[in-house]
């Protein structure tokens, strides 16, 4: 995966990371100028639905996350985790963008 971060790097953030709860999505995020902590990481568990759901899921704001942050060199660990992955398109962006806004 490309813009993923490796498991050492997952552990830091998931420690020392600020939070950041929306009614359906968490996360955990640090800002940093270190390369390696920079990143995408999910926990989602199978129990959520279909990995075609997942993935779709996944999908979504992994593209939001590349658009806000790696197009402006923000260099950023994100650590996501769903409490449900049946939203709307419109509802994911919805929770991303708070999450763009306190960090910016």
């Amino acid at each position: 995966m490309k813009y993923s971060i490796s498991s050492q790097s997952f552990n830091s953030v998931f420690k020392s990371s600020v939070v950041l709860k929306t009614s359906h999505i968490t996360y955990r995020f640090l800002e940093t100028d270190q390369k390696g902590l920079s990143g995408l990481g999910f926990i989602v568990n199978k129990r959520l639905g279909p990995a075609v759901e997942r993935n779709k899921f996944k999908r979504i704001l992994r593209g939001l996350y590349c658009r806000a942050f790696l197009e402006n060199n923000i260099k950023i660990g994100v650590i996501i985790s769903p409490k449900t992955i049946k939203l709307k398109k419109a509802e994911i962006i919805k929770s991303f963008e708070l999450l763009t806004k306190r960090i910016r």
